[in-house]
């Protein structure tokens, strides 16, 4: 209890420091709730519905070369006929 029994201004530099530890401290966890939802929603809403469109297109860009091969192959009266 030495320290409350100090001068008048170290009581003071103490309490505003602690005033403004306790400020800060507020802010930021205030900041980081506020940045961990923004970043949710981004990532939830925009990038990741964007990123699997982006590999849909990719893949249906890629498969329809082969696919379409397949369907005359498949379709062709004389593969048919070989078949049978």
């Amino acid at each position: 209890m030495t320290l409350w029994k100090r001068s008048i201004q170290w009581q003071l530099i103490i309490s505003m420091g602690a005033a403004l530890g306790v400020t800060t401290l507020i802010v930021v966890l205030i900041y980081s709730s506020v940045l961990h939802q923004m970043t949710e929603r981004y990532l939830i809403k925009q990038a990741l519905p964007a990123q699997v469109s982006a590999i849909r297109n990719d893949l249906e860009r890629t498969l329809a070369g082969p696919i379409s091969a397949t369907e005359a192959i498949a379709g062709n009266s004389l593969v048919q006929d070989w078949l049978a």
